[in-house]
């Protein structure tokens, strides 16, 4: 059962971590620095990815057809789930 809980767990006095520990292991961290590097690194990966979608597999081009579920693991703040909703309305997305 899920229980929402507001105390941030903050190790070696700097890393902000989630405060469900063992019941929910996650190994990024959540302060500023890490949360940017996350945002920048899908800023990058866009920008390298000519096709225009989130996906380095271009499925117009081999005429295969837009996923329609998309598990994403590991989400972070989600900036992929939400460029691949817009590139696909139609999909049904969970991270």
């Amino acid at each position: 059962r899920y229980e929402a809980k507001e105390n941030w767990i903050t190790r070696k006095h700097r890393l902000k971590l989630h405060p469900y520990g063992a019941e929910a292991p996650y190994m990024q961290s959540y302060d500023s620095v890490s949360l940017s590097v996350d945002r920048f690194t899908h800023q990058l990966l866009r920008r390298l990815n000519s096709n225009g979608t989130p996906s380095f597999y271009n499925y117009v081009k081999n005429k295969k057809p837009i996923p329609s579920s998309i598990l994403d693991l590991g989400c972070g703040e989600g900036h992929w789930i939400i460029d691949a909703h817009a590139s696909w309305p139609e999909a049904h997305i969970v991270g």
